[in-house]
């Protein structure tokens, strides 16, 4: 979320508290956010939501085009991780996304990696109405690639999102924010070192 931290900076109020309103702290799935993430939201009247309640409980004025620029900035291309799902995938290796998304944000990382060459599906919350750690939407996406979730590996820079998968049969692998790249791509290639 480094791109956030930066407006955050620029409106001089500390890391995190935009990012509480647009996001909100609910845990139970139901702030806005999680619904327009489940698709169940109009973006432009969540935009616009965002905007007053910034205005309400942090009493600043946004720009709507910066802060949208701002989550723009924080999509990150893990390169290594790409070259390692390039490998895999000539293996036959199925492979898809699930991820937890807004519509408007899809064409923005999807033009940041050769989706239809390394992925056999996508599956993205808005479009499917519920969003992880739900575990339906990992049962979705394992109908989807005709897997079974214990020959299956997820991965997912969020624990909670980490420990659904598991509790489901599969193998997690966090990939936390500071964890670096090469240890998550060494952790992966070692589990499928009889594929290369």
């Amino acid at each position: 979320m480094a791109g956030i931290h930066v407006y955050e900076d620029r409106l001089g109020i500390e890391h995190g508290a935009l990012l509480r309103v647009v996001t909100g702290d609910s845990s139970d799935g139901n702030d806005p956010w999680h619904r327009l993430e489940r698709g169940e939201l109009d973006a432009r009247e969540f935009w616009f939501d965002v905007k007053r309640r910034s205005a309400e409980d942090l009493g600043i004025e946004i720009s709507l085009s910066d802060l949208t620029a701002s989550f723009a900035e924080g999509f990150k291309t893990r390169d290594g991780l790409i070259s390692l799902i390039g490998e895999l995938r000539e293996t036959d290796l199925p492979m898809a996304i699930l991820t937890n998304n807004v519509k408007e944000f899809g064409s923005v990382w999807k033009s940041m990696i050769p989706v239809d060459e390394l992925f056999d599906t996508v599956v993205d919350s808005s479009d499917v109405g519920m969003r992880k750690p739900d575990p339906r939407i990992y049962e979705v996406t394992l109908e989807r690639l005709g897997a079974e979730a214990e020959i299956t590996v997820f991965v997912d820079d969020t624990r909670e999102n980490v420990t659904a998968a598991e509790e489901l049969g599969m193998t997690g692998i966090h990939f936390a924010p500071e964890v670096a790249e090469e240890d998550v791509v060494s952790e992966i290639r070692k589990l499928f070192a009889h594929r290369f």
